[in-house]
């Protein structure tokens, strides 16, 4: 056989060990998705993240690439139609994941320290956070206020 011949034949079964592998990962998820009551959008969103995985052929990547849509039907199915654009068909277009810049919020944060005494007991207690943070009162300063 000549080497055309064994690299169309060694493609073929490239492609069929993928379709039966995406079949097997699509019933997968529908079994996860299914049992711990995950969203199977979500997972088959995750389905397209494997090429980061050793899954990943040497000749294809281990992409979602068997003929079918991406998409979920409203039966919670996989749906079976031709991929269009991005791998969904035109029905469920509006299913694909896009991807938002991220945009780091500002560091507004502050540590909020709170009394671990009542008001009731006293005003100043040594060794609560909140009033240790505060200024300490002196002996000759008045706590009440003047009407």
């Amino acid at each position: 056989m000549s080497s055309v011949a064994l690299s169309q034949i060694s493609d073929i079964i490239e492609i069929e060990i993928q379709k039966a592998l995406n079949e097997k990962l699509t019933k997968y998820a529908e079994y996860v998705s299914s049992r711990y009551d995950i969203s199977l959008r979500l997972l088959m969103h995750d389905l397209e993240n494997l090429d980061n995985l050793v899954l990943q052929s040497p000749r294809n990547s281990m992409d979602l690439n068997d003929g079918k849509c991406k998409g979920i039907k409203t039966n919670g199915k996989r749906c079976t139609f031709a991929p269009k654009s991005h791998g969904y068909c035109t029905r469920h277009l509006d299913q694909r994941k896009i991807e938002r810049p991220t945009v780091p919020l500002p560091s507004t944060t502050t540590v909020t320290i709170i009394h671990n005494h009542s008001f009731s007991e006293c005003l100043f207690k040594v060794g609560c956070p909140a009033c240790e943070k505060s200024k300490r009162p002196s002996s000759k300063e008045n706590l009440l206020i003047d009407l």
